[in-house]
């Protein structure tokens, strides 16, 4: 099975870690790369190729909007699924309109959105092996597994 290329960039190093393991707890198979700034986007982008990026809009540096403006300069296409904690149906509206594949809100991000955003806007690129289809999801958002104290060790109870 072809992994998915993922490029994840957040400042917020707790929730970076939290949706890694998500998905790599869930039935896609990921590679995924890390990074806390714009600026280590953009270097990582011009490096290497990837399926999607999974981009916070506001991170130090230029807004996650603005990187992916940045890339598409570049002539890159990768598909940007921009998420914030801040975000309501407008922001989505004007972020999608700028060319984002799709926007998350922070506060109703769970595990099943997550991975059906990814699918969907790789599926079109990865063979049909790597389709959601067959993948059981768990209904719990991240904020949910952030805001237990004890997240980080029953986070396998919830995978």
């Amino acid at each position: 099975m072809k992994k998915i290329r993922l490029l994840i960039v957040d400042d917020d190093d707790d929730y970076m870690i939290l949706m890694r393991d998500i998905l790599e707890e869930s039935g896609l198979s990921f590679e995924i790369d890390e990074v806390n700034t714009s600026q280590a986007a953009l270097e990582s982008l011009k490096r290497s190729k990837y399926d999607c990026v999974v981009i916070d809009y506001l991170i130090p540096g230029i807004s996650g909007l603005e990187v992916m403006k940045m890339a598409r300069g570049l002539e890159m296409q990768t598909p940007f699924i921009i998420f914030s904690g801040f975000g309501d149906a407008e922001l989505a509206e004007e972020l999608i309109k700028q060319g984002a594949a799709d926007f998350i809100s922070k506060d109703e991000l769970n595990l099943d959105v997550l991975q059906y955003k990814i699918n969907a806007v790789i599926s079109e690129e990865l063979s049909d092996e790597v389709q959601l289809a067959e993948v059981q999801i768990k209904n719990i958002t991240i904020g949910e597994l952030m805001s237990s104290p004890q997240s980080r060790t029953n986070f396998q109870s919830f995978v």
